[in-house]
């Protein structure tokens, strides 16, 4: 799941992760992300920090308090310094390297396999 109000930047990230072979849902926020994987149950979100109303940080806060979502290994990307801590896995600057992020999330999603 690719969470983003940049539809550029969402549309470029869903199109490498396709290519990639990833099966890719979007969405414009937090509020409608949480909701959506509560529904889906992702394998991995990947989350920009500055969006209006739920902000990826509080994201994956409340990913992390969902006992069905607390396992999803949770990216987060922003243009802006990094929060010092927080309950993601990975913390990509934007304009994110994508050949980075996909070498990120096949790590994340191996490791996550092994757990299950």
């Amino acid at each position: 799941m690719i969470v983003d109000d940049d539809v550029a930047t969402a549309t470029a990230l869903q199109t490498a992760l396709r290519m990639a072979g990833y099966r890719v849902v979007c969405a414009a926020d937090g509020q409608v992300a949480l909701s959506m994987a509560a529904a889906i149950l992702p394998d991995l979100i990947v989350t920009d920090w500055m969006m209006p109303g739920m902000d990826g940080v509080e994201l994956c806060t409340r990913v992390r308090e969902d006992e069905t979502l607390c396992d999803v290994p949770l990216i987060l990307m922003s243009a802006d310094t990094p929060p010092a801590t927080g309950c993601w896995h990975e913390y990509f600057p934007k304009p994110v390297e994508v050949p980075q992020l996909l070498r990120s999330i096949d790590a994340l999603l191996a490791a996550a396999e092994k757990l299950v």
